[in-house]
């Protein structure tokens, strides 16, 4: 069942599509499309729209989804070898901008072995 947010938008859709003068969609729509696909995703905002998926989602990503951005922004965090000091398991993943992630368990073992197989993996990829 389609959302009544999405519906209305679909509406505005239609009826631009339908007096359009072959002209790019307007700004306000794009903007409404990215609100949408915030909450709903960007795959079901532009099926639902009958958007190209790929421009949706390069709005959505120059945008950064407004208020409506993840609670966790990805980061840099340093791990201290003086912490998992006797630590005899540990988990350890990895996730670049494009989504490829990388999950390490590890039983004994250092952190520079940690360290010389991510960078390994990670930076033999095309």
């Amino acid at each position: 069942m389609v959302s009544a947010r999405l519906e209305r938008a679909r509406q505005r859709f239609e009826s631009w599509r339908r007096t359009r003068d072959r002209r790019a969609i307007p700004e306000e729509l794009w903007d409404s499309a990215v609100k949408l696909a915030a909450d709903f995703g960007v795959y079901s905002t532009s099926r639902a729209l009958r958007l190209n998926y790929d421009s949706l989602k390069k709005r959505v990503d120059a945008m950064g989804a407004g208020e409506h951005s993840p609670a966790v922004v990805p980061g840099f965090c340093e791990l201290v070898p003086a912490e998992l000091v006797g630590a005899a398991r540990w988990l350890v993943e990895l996730e670049d901008a494009q989504g490829t992630r990388l999950r390490i368990r590890l039983e004994g073992g250092a952190l520079s072995d940690v360290a010389t197989l991510t960078r390994g993996l990670w930076s033999g990829r095309a």
